[in-house]
């Protein structure tokens, strides 16, 4: 499968990763900031996920989309 694994340079990313390509699949991943090393055999681009304009159009194309993002909270007033 061709997988899109948002998050690919944190922690559980990563990991992720590494398992996704142990099992023969073709890993894209996505990351805020795509100059972090990451697992070779794997094409990193670079997209903010809370910017739809430039992040969708790098999930065209693939069979599935595995978010390990963290998510961001904020406080309310």
């Amino acid at each position: 499968m061709k997988i899109v694994l948002i998050g690919v340079t944190g922690r559980v990313g990563s990991r992720l990763a590494t398992e996704l390509l142990s099992r023969g699949h073709a890993v894209t991943g996505i990351a805020l900031h795509a100059l972090r090393d990451v697992r070779s055999g794997i094409e990193v681009l670079e997209a903010d996920a809370t910017k739809p304009d430039s992040f969708v159009p790098r999930l065209a194309g693939n069979d599935t989309v595995i978010s390990a993002s963290r998510f961001v909270t904020s406080r309310m007033p």
